[in-house]
């Protein structure tokens, strides 16, 4: 017979390169990968051995029979255990979203069980397959049966695909849907016509799809670190927590690298990400460590010892410091202790633990470890409840807004004042903004604080007498997450627009971490809001991040002095000192000067020798609400 064996070929030679492809990075120890590799194993055993049955059939007559039985049984067993393994990679990838219980398994095993052994016994029973007395290949009666379990198993992963649509990914559906389909269009083919050998062809570039569509996006490993990375680690906690065993959670970050990064540069700064990851696989031992992001690690551990003896370890290496191009580095290590089922009882929880474990101080300049206990599950279930509380009063709109009056000594006359978002709860009574602000800002929800904030104000100023009454600024703070929005200046002027509020009274304050991001996208978004008509202010200056340049980089108008360096200035000569020089600095560059919690009447004396235009401060008014503040705006500065 003339069989067309160079689909066959060609099948074994591009399995092969997706073998060594798939061997030669390193890959995720999981079940479904195993399962890739015992079908690219059984793919190339079943191309190779195809031809090699063509070249033994067409030679039977000067083979020995036994040559042909064990040719052919093994290249039927090598073909049929595709469709099994390909099966249980399909149910590999579904357990990895949701737990499927094991009986299927034991039934798909009996199936192959059953179908093997049809297939083994064939050399002596002829029910699949023999040689007549003139050596010609002959199918037994039982064939038929081996193509239906073929047959049947390629219907089970479709159907299997099919069932758990909802828990795979749209990559996942469409691969198994696209591998099923074109192998049974290829058994059908090669039916019609057996001496094209073209099944093998088929699977083989099935193999390419899967590589390309699944295993390279799939990947759970690390690219620079090569250790094991958040989605392996996710999975694999996953399947701690099912096991219904205690285990141990070392989170592990590494502290100074953004000053390793300014110093030595990216190139070297990966390095030392390199070297230290080393050190962490290197200290685990037993326990799996993984890298769950930027200078985070965290491995699972079994024993308080283990867990003793992994911070031991990973002290001892780092002490010694890494050594790169004559340079010392040292690096400094922070860790967090979190445990099953003490400390969460779900990965989230587990994942919350760890990570506000890194996130708070030490209590004790010698604790190595910060531990997860009671009271840090506490502020966990403060955080979430108050992420909740946001989103509520977001919502509700029931943020509350206050004034606190901005004092001109001299013009002996409140001239300003700046709004002020408060937020209270039935359970927690008022939360401070300290706590609640950097949390809106972290989850994005400060945009839509900042805008009802701005709508408030513009309400406001439409509806009372405040113009009248002095007032001629209004102070709003824009976050840094508002100031990078790319329709900045569209959504103030939109707000300011429903209210018919004069641009002029409304100043913006830029916090000093806004003002961090000193780059020509921030320059043109702020240059915007002032050719709008809109004033802007440098909030916090002195606070310990803001610097002079900040004032000739961005179109300030006003500058507002943080509290902590004017009360600095009353107790330290030398910071008295130095800020008349900068208020002088300032006066030049024509900026005006708010002195920010202005408490006694010493510090306000001092602040007017110095030159300071405007105080705020429990000394003159402090924050209040609304028909307060308008009913104190009435008596303070009433005319004539």
């Amino acid at each position: 017979m003339d069989w067309v064996i160079e689909f066959d070929i060609a099948a074994f030679i591009l399995t092969t390169m997706v073998l060594w492809l798939f061997l030669k990075k390193k890959n995720y120890p999981s079940k479904a990968n195993k399962m890739y590799l015992y079908l690219m194993l059984a793919g190339m055993s079943a191309s190779l051995l195809d031809v090699v049955s063509v070249y033994t059939i067409t030679n039977a007559g000067r083979l020995p029979l036994w040559v042909n039985l064990l040719v052919n049984a093994l290249f039927l067993l090598s073909m049929n255990a595709i469709t099994f393994i390909y099966y249980f990679y399909i149910d590999a990838i579904i357990t990895e979203q949701v737990e499927v219980g094991p009986w299927h398994e034991w039934v798909i095993k009996v199936i192959a069980i059953l179908d093997f052994g049809m297939i083994l016994l064939s050399p002596f029973t002829k029910w699949v397959f023999y040689f007549d007395t003139q050596r010609n290949y002959c199918s037994g009666p039982l064939k038929i049966v081996v193509y239906g379990v073929a047959l049947f198993m390629l219907a089970a992963c479709l159907a299997k695909t099919f069932r758990n649509r909802e828990v795979l990914s749209k990559t996942q559906k469409n691969c198994a849907y696209l591998y099923t389909l074109s192998n049974l269009s290829a058994v059908i083919i090669q039916c019609i016509f057996p001496k094209l050998l073209i099944t093998n062809f088929v699977i083989a570039l099935s193999f390419i799809i899967i590589y390309i569509m699944l295993q390279i996006p799939e990947n759970k490993i690390d690219a620079l670190t090569q250790l094991e990375n958040r989605v392996a680690f996710l999975e694999d906690l996953n399947r701690e927590i099912h096991n219904k065993k205690s285990f141990f959670l070392l989170a592990v970050k590494m502290e100074n690298l953004n000053s390793i990064n300014d110093m030595m540069g990216i190139t070297l700064a990966n390095s030392v990400i390199r070297q230290f990851a080393q050190i962490l696989t290197d200290a685990g031992k037993k326990a799996n460590v993984y890298r769950i992001g930027g200078t985070k690690y965290v491995y699972i551990a079994y024993s308080e010892k283990e867990v003793w003896s992994i911070v031991n370890e990973i002290e001892g290496r780092v002490k010694k410091g890494f050594e790169l191009h004559d340079m010392d580095v040292q690096v400094k290590v922070k860790y967090g202790l979190a445990s099953y089922p003490q400390h969460g009882k779900t990965v989230t929880e587990l994942e919350k633990a760890i990570q506000y474990c890194l996130e708070s101080k030490r209590q004790d300049k010698n604790e190595k470890v910060i531990r997860a206990d009671e009271k840090l599950l506490e502020s966990l279930k403060r955080k979430d409840e108050i992420y909740d509380i946001i989103k509520k009063a977001i919502q509700n709109r029931t943020f509350e807004v206050y004034y606190q009056p901005i004092y001109d000594w001299k013009k002996e006359t409140f001239d300003s004042v700046e709004a002020l978002i408060r937020l209270r709860d039935e359970k927690y009574g008022f939360i401070s903004p300290e706590e609640f602000i950097p949390m809106a800002e972290k989850s994005g929800q400060i945009v839509e604080i900042g805008e009802y904030v701005l709508d408030e104000v513009c309400r406001m100023v439409s509806q009372s007498d405040i113009l009248k009454y002095g007032i001629t600024r209004v102070h709003i703070n824009l976050s840094a997450v508002q100031c990078m929005q790319r329709d900045l200046k569209e959504r103030v002027q939109r707000i300011v627009k429903k209210y018919d509020v004069d641009p002029n009274v409304l100043y913006f304050e830029i916090t000093e971490t806004a003002a961090l991001h000193s780059d020509s996208y921030l320059t043109e978004k702020l240059k915007g809001i002032t050719d709008a008509g809109f004033k802007l202010i440098l909030d916090d200056y002195g606070s310990g991040f803001a610097t002079f340049g900040y004032l000739l980089h961005f179109p300030f108008s006003v500058v507002k002095f943080d509290k902590e360096m004017v009360w600095q200035a009353t107790e330290k000569e030398k910071t008295l000192i130095a800020l008349n020089y900068v208020v002088k600095m300032m006066k030049a560059l024509g900026l005006e000067i708010v002195a920010e919690g202005v408490e006694t009447n010493k510090q306000a004396e001092q602040l007017k020798e110095i030159g300071c235009d405007f105080f705020q401060g429990f000394l003159y008014a402090k924050p209040m609400q609304e028909e307060m503040f308008l009913a104190f705006l009435k008596d303070k500065n009433r005319k004539g």
